[in-house]
């Protein structure tokens, strides 16, 4: 028998004090915890269940969050405010402090800079939830989500933004770093829908080429509609999807569309597109029924310093601008190394005849540097461009180094333009135009060919303009009656599998597959998009697009 104070310990009186202890005084658990904030809850409760929620996004944003924790908005009203993590909240990339909602949770109406601001930390996960904001379109509109790497803050990894809802945002989702050395590594954006954004719908920016703020990045299965742009502004603005200052990046399965109404500038909207990025692979996306009201508004593009990157499998439709615009200009480094293969651009460049469906513009810069474009592959792709403003399929101009155009369809029989037309390219610019199909109005003395003034009435006359040009040919027009999806898939499906003799380039990276998924092998000699390999092709294309 144990003493203790006067107190007689016996087993029996052991085993009943740990019974007492257990009961009243519970362990802390070291984590990770789940917290709650609801409109109906209490700053000075302790958060960690629904009845004990959080009144405010302020308070949860004083909280200190701890890899792996996880943040709830629940309740049957929105929240508004501002939510910030910033770099003493989460860090482990491999434990990801996660926000997310339930089903009940309208959404955060954005205050501030933005409705949810990561600032210069790593592993975060925002999923499963839905930003409004209550703006008058001004300037000062918060961003929809805001990932922001300040100076010499180093580099952060592993933020999924995920079935994400964002309306009415200046930008909807804005992915930033202001100097070198500082920004994001494996941002993956997943399954959002942005509608109505101001300035941009997703945009990605940082430091110059070559010295990119960005790498590793992932936009997929993403819907960015209506994106305003704002009117009077100098500089570009009403775009779905801008990729700048990344390295490594994939774009896939997104579509943009009905942007730019509002935009006015001298340059820009595009749907989708990229500048001062490396090594981007664009696939697999729709983007149309984009606008401006002075300048491009087209489909896709790869703007100034953009290098070693594919344009793949794309659909481009009913855009004022370009379908597919390739350009270098003063101010901004090359842009060369890249591929455009395997996409369709339909009824584009309706604004004027100053693009074409596809459009290669090189810088117009004199002295000691000339920004360009240089090295660049187009090949198997399909162009019917909007009839009515007279753009040509292909539209070359300025500075251009190196250009292979081959077995791409080039199409301008509904309306009155050249399938080629060049304008100031130098003699000394490398381009090569081979097998492709060529087609102009059959009722007009339309030239195939219109190289900087001097006109081709055919393919043939055409070689003597460029000596490194041969084996195109023309065939009969099948220009749609309109371009609508269904008309679009139809219209290529229509169009028939020609298999060129001329020797093929065999590219350094080679598709697997054409527009349709069916499998290609380089070198192909088959000419568009769409390149079947049974005898029954024709019918092959349309039961491919019935399935998709």
């Amino acid at each position: 028998m144990n003493r203790i104070s006067g107190l007689v310990v016996t087993p029996l009186t052991i085993i009943a004090l740990l019974g007492l202890v257990s009961c009243s005084n519970p362990p802390v658990s070291a984590g990770p915890f789940t917290y709650y904030v609801s409109a109906d809850g209490d700053d000075s409760a302790n958060g960690l269940n629904p009845e004990s929620a959080w009144k405010t996004l302020d308070r949860a944003s004083t909280q200190q969050l701890k890899p792996g924790d996880t943040l709830v908005l629940t309740g049957n009203d929105s929240l508004a405010g501002e939510l910030k993590l910033d770099s003493t909240d989460a860090g482990d990339p491999t434990k990801p402090v996660r926000i997310t909602s339930d089903d009940s949770f309208p959404s955060i109406v954005a205050e501030n800079s933005a409705g949810i601001a990561v600032v210069d930390t790593s592993g975060v996960t925002i999923e499963d939830l839905a930003i409004t904001v209550a703006s008058d379109d001004s300037e000062d509109a918060p961003d929809g989500i805001r990932l922001y790497a300040s100076e010499e803050s180093g580099q952060h990894s592993s933020v999924v933004i995920r079935n994400v809802h964002i309306a009415g945002a200046y930008n909807g989702i804005a992915v930033s770093s202001d100097s070198v050395g500082d920004g994001f590594d494996e941002v993956s954006i997943e399954s959002v829908e942005i509608s109505d954004s101001i300035r941009n719908g997703i945009i990605i920016h940082g430091p110059d080429a070559p010295d990119y703020g960005h790498s590793n990045l992932h936009i997929s299965d993403s819907i960015v509609s209506g994106t305003t742009g704002i009117s009077g502004l100098e500089t570009n603005s009403g775009s779905g999807i801008v990729i700048g200052s990344v390295q490594d990046a994939v774009i896939e399965r997104n579509e943009a569309f009905d942007n730019g109404r509002l935009s006015d500038a001298n340059e820009g909207p595009i749907g989708i597109w990229t500048y001062n990025s490396t090594r981007v692979l664009i696939r697999n996306n729709r983007s149309h029924d984009n606008k401006s009201q002075l300048s491009d508004g087209g489909g896709f593009g790869f703007d100034i310093s953009t290098t070693d990157s594919t344009l793949e499998s794309n659909y481009s439709y009913n855009n004022a601008g370009p379908g597919f615009l390739l350009i270098a200009h003063q101010g901004g480094g090359s842009t060369g190394g890249n591929i455009v293969r395997y996409n369709a651009s339909i009824g584009d460049s309706s604004l004027n005849a100053y693009h074409g469906g596809i459009s290669v513009i090189g810088g117009f810069s004199e002295g000691d540097y000339v920004s360009q474009i240089e090295d660049t592959i187009i090949h198997h792709n399909t162009v019917f461009p909007a009839p009515s403003s007279g753009a040509a399929a292909l539209k070359l101009r300025g500075n251009i180094v190196g250009l292979s155009i081959h077995h791409n369809i080039l199409d301008t029989s509904a309306g009155d333009a050249p399938s080629v037309a060049a304008v100031d390219v130098t003699d000394d610019s490398e381009i090569s135009i081979v097998a492709n199909q060529l087609a102009v109005n059959p009722y007009t003395s339309t030239p195939v060919f219109d190289w900087n003034g001097a006109r081709s009435q055919t393919a043939t006359q055409a070689e003597s303009l460029l000596h490194n040009s041969f084996d195109n040919f023309e065939y009969t027009p099948i220009y749609p009656g309109g371009f609508e999806v269904s008309t679009v898939l139809e219209t290529i499906a229509w169009t028939q599998p020609v298999a060129v003799s001329a020797d093929v380039p065999e590219e350094n990276t080679p598709s697997t597959s054409d527009l349709a998924g069916n499998p290609v092998e380089e070198p192909n000699p088959y000419v568009g998009a769409i390149n079947p390999e049974t005898s029954d092709q024709n019918a092959r294309r349309q039961n491919t697009f019935e399935r998709r």
